[in-house]
């Protein structure tokens, strides 16, 4: 029974740093890992803190919007350690002068993680990059459609205010 709580645990700190990256949330980011994390994304390597002020810092300045999605996740715990792979793609809108790009990353992290201070988080991640793809697109439905929720890059995305206000639509169709 330990091992599926240890395995919870690891996942949900893989999906805090996801959650926290889309949102451009830096706390949230460092609570995957512990304070004297390392992070080699390759294009940055040094501690998780100072690559979480990096990686917010610009994503607000040069890109709109992303999405980070996390699959095959594989978990190997042994004791207070445990190695995860997990492929990531991680999406990111660019909305320029010469129109909307969206530049996809396909890869793996690479982390081994701790149980230390009653808690499992990254100790040391490595970023794998398996393949990217860059294509030109244009904003449609229902991304300007005023009737649908949008996200947004801070603490007023709809995840932080109050899921039970997500109900209200105004269109009749619902609970």
């Amino acid at each position: 029974m330990r091992t599926l709580w240890d395995r919870q645990q690891i996942n949900d700190a893989l999906l805090r740093y996801c959650r926290g990256i889309d949102r451009c949330d830096e706390e949230l980011i460092l609570s995957a890992y512990h304070p004297d994390a390392r992070d080699d994304h390759g294009v940055f390597v040094g501690t998780a803190a100072e690559f979480s002020a990096w990686a917010v810092a610009g994503l607000l300045r040069v890109v709109q919007s992303t999405t980070h999605e996390l699959s095959n996740v594989m978990i190997e715990v042994n004791g207070d350690t445990a190695r995860a792979e997990s492929l990531f793609v991680g999406s990111h809108v660019q909305d320029t002068d010469e129109g909307i790009t969206v530049n996809q990353f396909h890869g793996r992290y690479l982390d081994v993680l701790t149980f230390r201070n009653d808690r499992w988080a990254i100790e040391e991640r490595r970023t794998v990059y398996d393949w990217t793809e860059s294509r030109s697109t244009q904003r449609t439905h229902p991304a300007d459609d005023p009737r649908f929720a949008h996200g947004s890059r801070s603490r007023t995305d709809p995840v932080y205010v109050g899921w039970e206000r997500w109900s209200g639509a105004s269109n009749g169709v619902g609970r």
